[in-house]
């Protein structure tokens, strides 16, 4: 791309035009403003960073000869552009030390078809190499020919060595020395300071009377300063290399007409881009206290501004603006703050960050900055005048406002500046325009009174788009209700069933449905149910749960519903607040038992009313009407209640035409038939039920219900999808995360829509959602509460980039994004998310000052025929995107969501305060985990001692939702504070210490070892103590939910997931389990399946006999013990059966021992056909299982039978190198073999006791003439340790291993184990072996992590196997070593590959029959 190239050197310059600077050679110390960029730049870690460049534009021919020769005097002259720095002892230093010889290109681009992008592009490129600042040089010249009259000279500098200010005072002295050069006329001597005085007068700046006068006005001035308000996304951790530019160019005339505003206001014209700054991120944050930033000069004399080098630094301005605020009035403030702040300019912007104590370097400090350049280009080279062009100006943290006045005539160039990652060019784009726009309005001086919120961000054409075309959503809807709807479809259709419970099979057609609410209904309206009252539901999932609603709808009534799950305490609260005018439950519903007495409200127990029974004999036809007062369109239909703010929950009040549009827009949208089947999952206390349970009842759908608690648990819903023929359902999306990852959720092919709401949609999810259920359709929603559930979707695409949208308003529904002062805000611009039409809640019940905050009059109602009608402030920040869909961006306030529950930070706090013991409480939300911070009492009635952190969750536990309980509980001395005395809620995260699953206690017995392990297999770590407390590792409610699941079906035991809250340790978890009387008789399917895999062993041990697959046969390791392989059950699916075969040894040690692995194999096979009598047969086997996996697959197609999968763990044909080395072991050695060997790694280790400190199996034994490795540990070398001293550690080792929960048969003495009898002949049979060909595919999983402290066996290669099958041998490494194949972690690898391995192996016999 460049052409015509030269470079031109200072030895071509006489020397005289090189004077050395004064002081040459000699060390100096960095300024203070140096040593900031100096640390700076050691933290980011990128020089090119700090690297600031320009170019001027020549308008007229230039001599380049000359230019150099004044380039090069110029820099010779400026002292701080002839250093390079160093460190000693950790302390930077400077010396000055010109530099002689540095390149200048000349570069001809005249003949590039853009002659002005290919110079920029070069620059670019430039600007972007890092500069080694200790070699230097540090800055960089060059000329490009645009055309034979018109040139670009280049020059970019190290801020460290220079700012904006020092570069133009040396842009005027080459072009001072070019003009006397051509001229042939001598030059004027330079002027500029030296870098002695620039560090003398810091120096003494530093120490002086007037810094200690800066540092008391900035510590008053912000003293109770508040967060910076930014307008983009978070930033990240480190500063983005690429920095955002917007540019745009005020007019000469329109730049006269700013500056005659500011002078009719009587301010500087740059006062009022700084007061348009501040309006601007008021009316797009609602920040009325708004931080900026403005960079100064620091050149407070005549001496310093003569000064070159780097003295730059950035002051705070803080500025009160509202919506209210008259911007003459701003201005004048704005006009007051600056002369302040430059009267103390000088006070280091990095001090003020040491003196306010700041994290993160203060990076969150200050929030937009205006930088005002008004360096003078009004100089000339040679008589040709000169445009600027800024390219980079360093770093920015945030969006930058930057002015560019060149007093040429050009007008005022107005250029805005952000990070990449927190801003993309769009972004930039629109508030590039938004805020012209502002401050077009600000230069307007027409009205004197015109306020900040009366100006317009938007054009009129965006301003139609946002308000009219994008909410173009007017359908007619008839005004009817719920209960007419649910009628006509039951009319319509009353042979057809309705209702399916998955728990017990009870169906309901929706004759017998209808026919039973009304019976009901008579009953309820007998007991003062009617409209205007509100009926409270408190059952759990089941028949009677949608009987019930339906009849309550049917006598006029609003339902109330009240989840039994839910804390006694928050249920009564709800009473309380609603004063139903009935409650109606059963007596086996807990809730009914706590509440009943509390005299809310009259109850009725359906299990004590024949006429409540929907088994009885018929009624009335489904369309005989309830002889009671019919609901209106504008009565309630529900009263649900949501998280409080002030510390109790508040009831939203829905009618039926705000719940009539929502289920008939989705109805038109999404089309139930007949043929569909929806699940009902959620839980009644959240508006998602609503449609749930309701839009298929007026489709003619089935609705299917959930077993209670089943929604959480993904492997029961992989399972119920399938067996119920469901077809739509909905999930919160980290619940669509968890049943993503279940092992059975590929496998649900019905399924045709899913719907997903209650928290943002993550892109991820959708994609893998899109990879695993391609037939499916995946709906995004969005909508609170206060609006009939939902009022926005958006279907996601396959492979769309980006967030995924929250969509486009619904039927009779409008969006507005609208900044502070409630005007609507420009596509791509941030704002508040209101809500409007006819999906509006009634209001909160029995609260309306909340209502009218929250409802305000919609101000563009009259634009839709609604003057005066109301709209919903949601708190949501969202954002139009170019196609009128909306994304979601966050919160305004201190709301959370966590996995769909809406949670108000203040009710968890005053939960937490309300506690004996507890002072002062905050919450926040970390790393998905709601985390609670607390201080002591000092008073009386705190507890003594420290608090007791489960008693904490568990009282907490009675009055909070689980979600809403925190995972951890801080004790900290105080709350951390912003200057003010406000809660600092963002430094609460970094306060929590790290927890960790190793604690001081490891687990006791067997219930703790095996609880340990399924820790660490929900939580996905290793190495869990018997005190470790399962959310204080990560664990939250839906982890919870699994965890109960995997209890109930290794235990056999139900347990309510309340028992974890106040049980969340291991042991105290063990306790419940040991507990008959704590502890629920083992039931049902659990029972039928409980077992505990290291206390049984059985030849053919069942870990999971129910299944309709074919089973998989796991194959034992070394040790002979098949327990380990209980961890795959979860991603194998709830249908597979899985059996382990056991060593015969361990159960029987008289019986004669397999002689070969080919008799082994024979036995095995004999075995597993007692269980299934024919193929297709799956085999696993791990390490020496893996062999004798090979071997029984090669005997069974001998007989005739088809195998569909073989896999291997890490197992390999060849193992003579190894075994040639074995050596006879003491049985000591063997026991401490036993710490790390096959099929043992899934227990604890052996805690206190040496071990082989690398050896943990028997592919670890290598070594020279028959001995062990030098380096094989004390704990291997004890062998050699004097008799008495041996059998005492031998002792303590069998004690151990029997402490891992296997039975005690296998440790009776060190000379008569099983357990070592069994590992020693196997090692004994694999010398022996050889396999031989499998006519068929092997699965091969290979561990890439190697054994500490040894090299992997050169034979140990997947090649190695080739001879040994006919198929192809299928690679899947795993990154753990071989002993920990078995953890939680690669488990999570390699259960999912063997799953599809299964399901793809059954197809393909299936389609060969």
């Amino acid at each position: 791309m460049i052409l015509g190239r030269q470079f031109l050197r200072g030895d071509l310059l006489p020397d005289h035009h090189l004077p050395r600077p004064d002081g040459h050679g000699v060390r100096l110390p960095l300024s203070s403003s140096q040593r900031e960029i100096w640390f700076a730049q050691l933290r980011n870690g990128n020089s090119a960073a700090y690297r600031i460049g320009e170019y001027l534009e020549i308008h007229g021919p230039v001599q380049a000869r000359l230019l150099d020769a004044a380039l090069r005097r110029a820099v010779a002259e400026s002292e701080p552009l002839n250093v390079r720095f160093g460190t000693e002892a950790g302390v930077p230093w400077q010396q000055l030390d010109t530099v002689p010889d540095w390149e200048f290109p000349v570069i001809d681009v005249s003949h590039e078809p853009d002659p002005r992008e290919a110079a920029e592009c070069w620059m670019s490129e430039n600007l972007r190499q890092p500069v080694d600042i200790e070699q230097g040089p540090l800055f960089s010249y060059a000329l490009f020919r645009l055309t034979p009259h018109r040139s670009a000279l280049y020059h970019s500098f190290h801020h460290i060595v220079i700012d904006a200010t020092g570069g133009g005072l040396v842009m005027r002295r080459v072009a001072e020395l070019y003009t006397a050069m051509v001229a042939g006329t001598p030059a004027p001597e330079s002027s500029f300071g030296s870098l002695r005085l620039l560090l003398e007068r810091d120096a003494a700046y530093q120490s002086s009377p007037e810094r200690a006068a800066d540092r008391a006005y900035w510590a008053e001035r912000l003293v109770d300063r508040p967060d910076p308000a930014r307008l983009g996304r978070p930033a990240p951790a480190e500063f983005p290399p690429v920095v955002l530019k917007a540019s745009g160019q005020l007019a000469e005339a329109e730049t006269l007409r700013l500056r005659a505003a500011a002078r009719a206001a009587g301010v500087h014209w740059s006062i009022t881009l700084i007061a348009a700054t501040a309006a601007y991120t008021y009316r797009l944050t609602g920040a009325r206290d708004v931080v900026l930033g403005l960079p100064v000069t620091a050149r407070t004399d005549t001496a310093l501004r003569a000064l070159p080098g780097m003295l730059a630094n950035v002051v705070p301005l803080r500025l009160q603006v509202s919506a209210d605020t008259r911007v003459t009035d701003l201005l004048r403030q704005a006009s007051r703050e600056a002369r302040q702040a430059l009267r103390h300019q000088r006070y280091r912007c990095v001090d003020l960050v040491r003196d306010l104590r700041l994290p993160d370097a203060g990076r969150d400090f200050i929030g937009a900055q205006v930088n005002v350049m008004s360096f003078g280009y009004d100089f000339t080279f040679a008589g040709h005048p000169v445009t600027a062009h800024n390219l980079s100006n360093g770093i920015v943290d945030d969006l930058a406002v930057m002015a560019y006045d060149r007093s040429d005539g050009t007008g005022l160039r107005i250029d805005l500046n952000a990070p990449a990652g927190p801003y993309t060019d769009a972004d930039l784009a629109g508030h590039h325009a938004g805020f012209m726009r502002l401050l077009d309005a600000f230069c307007d001086d027409s009205d004197p009174e015109r306020t900040v919120g009366g100006a317009d961000l938007l054009s009129a054409r965006e301003r139609s788009r946002v308000l009219i075309e994008w909410n173009d959503t007017a359908r007619e809807v008839p005004d009817r209700t719920l209960v007419e709807l649910l009628a006509a479809q039951a009319a319509s259709s009353p042979d057809r069933v309705a209702l399916i419970a998955d728990q017990g099979d009870q169906r309901l057609t929706y004759a017998e449905l209808h026919t039973a609410a009304h019976r009901l209904a008579r009953l309820l309206a007998a007991r003062g149910a009617a409209p205007g009252q509100c009926v409270a539901v408190a059952l759990p999932r089941c028949p009677d749960l949608v009987v019930t609603l339906l009849a309550v709808l049917f006598t006029g009534a609003a339902y109330l519903p009240l989840d039994p799950e839910q804390p006694a305490e928050r249920l009564g609260q709800m009473l309380t607040d609603a004063a139903p005018a009935l409650v109606v439950s059963r007596s086996d519903v807990t809730a009914a038992d706590a509440l009943a007495p509390s005299g809310h409200a009259p109850w009725l127990l359906l299990d004590s009313h024949p006429a409540a029974d929907h088994s009885g004999p018929p009624g009335p036809r489904s369309g005989t009407p309830t002889a009671a007062p019919a609901a209106r369109p504008e009565d309630p239909a529900y009263l649900i209640y949501t998280s409080g703010s002030t510390g109790t929950p508040k009831g939203v009040l829905v009618p039926h035409r705000a719940i009539v549009n929502r289920l008939l827009w989705m109805q038109d949208t999404y089309h139930l038939t007949g043929r569909d089947r929806v699940l009902q999952k959620t839980s009644i206390g959240f508006d998602v039920s609503v449609w749930e349970l309701f839009w298929p009842l007026i489709s003619g759908a089935a609705l299917v219900l959930a077993r209670p608690g089943g929604h959480r648990d993904p492997d029961y819903l992989a399972r119920v999808i399938p067996e119920q023929g469901i077809t739509t359902l909905h999930f919160v999306p980290s619940v669509l995360d968890a049943f993503l990852a279940a092992p059975g959720a590929a496998r649900c092919p019905g399924l045709r829509q899913v719907f997903s709401s209650g928290e943002a949609l993550p892109r991820a999810t959708a994609e893998r959602f899109h990879a695993l259920l391609p037939q499916a359709a995946l709906h995004n929603l969005y909508g609170p509460t206060e609006a009939a559930v939902d009022v926005t979707h958006h279907q996601c695409v396959p492979g769309d980039p980006g967030p995924v949208p929250i969509g486009r308003p619904v039927w009779n529904t409008r969006l507005y994004v609208l900044d502070a002062a409630l005007r609507p805000c420009a596509p791509g611009m941030p704002g508040e998310l209101y809500l409007a039409g006819v999906q509006l809640a009634c209001g909160y019940h029995g609260r309306p000052a909340l209502t009218a905050d929250r409802f305000p009059t919609d101000p563009f109602g009259h634009l839709f025929g609604a003057p005066g009608s109301r709209m919903y402030r949601t708190g949501d920040l969202a954002r139009w995107l170019p196609d009128g869909s909306v994304e979601y961006l966050g919160r305004t306030d201190d709301q959370v969501k966590l996995r769909g529950v809406r949670i108000e930070l203040g009710e968890v706090e005053t939960a937490l305060r309300a506690l004996p013991g507890i002072a002062q409480a905050a919450a926040t939300v970390v790393d998905e985990q709601l985390i609670g911070y607390v201080t002591r009492s000092a008073t009386d009635g705190a507890p003594p001692g420290g608090l007791d952190l489960t008693e904490v969750r568990g009282r907490l536990a009675l009055v909070l939702p689980e979600p809403m309980v925190p995972s951890d509980i801080v004790v900290l001395d105080t709350l951390p504070t912003q200057a003010g005395g406000k809660l600092n809620r963002k430094a609460l995260p970094a306060l929590r210490p790290l927890p960790t699953a190793a604690g001081a206690h490891p687990p006791s017995d067997t219930h703790e070892a095996r609880l340990a392990g399924l820790f660490g297999e929900i939580l996905g770590i290793d190495d869990v103590s018997g005190d470790a407390d399962f959310f204080r590792l990560g664990g939250h409610s839906l982890l919870a939910t699994r965890l109960m699941a995997r209890i109930r079906e290794v235990f056999g035991t139900e347990l309510p997931i309340r028992t974890l809250f106040e049980a969340p340790t291991v042991a105290q978890l063990a306790k419940h389990l040991r507990s008959p009387e704590q502890a629920p008789a083992r039931t049902g399917r659990a029972a039928a399946g409980a077992f505990a895999p290291w206390d049984r062993l059985d030849p053919l041990l069942s870990l999971r006999a129910e299944g309709s697959g074919p089973p998989l046969f796991c194959v034992h390791p070394g040790s002979g013990l098949g327990g380990a392989y209980a961890g795959l059950l979860r991603h194998l699916g709830p249908s597979r059966p899985v059996h382990a075969l056991q060593a015969r040894g361990l159960s029987a040690p008289s019986e004669a021992a397999p002689a070969s692995v080919e008799e082994m194999a024979a036995d095995y096979v004999r075995r597993i056909r007692t269980v299934r009598p024919s193929g297709p047969y799956h085999l696993l086997g791990w390490s020496f299982g893996g062999l004798v996996a090979h071997a029984m697959a090669t005997r069974l197609q001998t007989e005739g039978e088809d195998v569909g999968v073989l896999a291997v763990l890490d197992a390999y044909p060849d193992n003579r190198r190894i075994l040639s080395h074995r050596t006879e072991l003491t049985e000591q050695q063997w026991l401490l073999l036993l710490d790390g060997i096959d099929g043992l790694n899934g227990i604890d280790s052996l805690n206190g006791i040496d071990s082989l400190n690398g050896i943990d199996g028997i592919d670890g034994l290598r070594g020279r003439d028959g001995r062990l490795p030098e380096d094989t540990g004390d704990g291997l070398r004890a062998a050699s340790a004097p008799p008495a001293d041996a059998a005492a550690g031998t002792g303590a080792l069998m004690a151990a291993l029997r402490r891992m929960g296997l039975p005690a048969q296998l440790f009776q003495d060190a000379s008569a184990s099983p357990l070592l009898d069994v590992t020693r002949h196997n090692v004994t049979l694999l010398s022996r072996f050889t396999p031989q060909v499998f006519r068929g595919d092997l699965l091969l999983f290979t561990a890439d992590e190697p054994v500490p402290g040894h090299s992997a066996d050169p034979a140990h290669t997947p090649r190695s196997w080739q001879p040994h099958v006919d198929g192809t041998v299928h690679v899947n490494g795993v990154p753990a070593q071989h002993f920990h194949l078995l953890h939680p972690r690669p488990l999570a690898r390699i259960g999912p590959v063997l799953a599809d391995a299964l399901t793809t192996a059954e197809h393909v016999l299936e389609a060969q029959k």
